[in-house]
């Protein structure tokens, strides 16, 4: 006897063969389909139908199976104590990451990023009268640049104010 070569091919069926092997009705395959539960590996070409690879929607087609069904509205219990457990483990860490100095406090942060944009601020001020010394720009330049340079400041608070 020859054994034969089992290739990805040979794992590839239509929908009235795929029904057959999952003991359901064609129409069951189209919904479960229309569900996502079950997607055509092949499209379907001039006249021939999808193709699905069984490797890969006998799992799905257990896993879905297996899975209870939940009502809308109603709360699964396993999940909300999953859920549950995993935001007092979050809550954990980060205490944690705290007491290890690893976050730094809220206030700390801020207070930072406001020294860091003063200071950029101050910068951007002062790039009028720094271009005048270094001779980039005439002195009768300097007004235009100088209100340039307020006017984008101002532009950028307000934008940052308004989120």
């Amino acid at each position: 006897m020859t054994a034969k070569r089992i290739t990805s091919r040979t794992h590839l069926v239509d929908r009235p063969t795929l029904a057959k092997v999952l003991n359901v009705s064609e129409r069951t395959c189209k919904r479960l389909e229309a569900a996502g539960i079950v997607t055509p590996t092949a499209k379907p070409r001039r006249g021939r139908t999808s193709r699905y690879d069984l490797t890969v929607v006998v799992p799905a087609v257990l896993q879905h199976r297996s899975s209870p069904p939940v009502e809308p509205g109603t709360l699964d219990a396993t999940q909300e104590r999953a859920a549950l457990a995993r935001s007092q483990r979050l809550l954990a860490e980060q205490k944690l990451a705290v007491e290890r100095r690893d976050l730094l406090p809220r206030d700390a942060v801020v207070d930072g990023w406001a020294t860091l944009v003063d200071a950029h601020r101050e910068t951007l001020l002062q790039l009028a009268a720094d271009a005048v010394a270094a001779g980039v720009v005439t002195v009768e330049q300097e007004q235009p640049l100088d209100d340039l340079c307020r006017a984008r400041l101002t532009a950028y608070t307000e934008r940052a104010h308004a989120r």
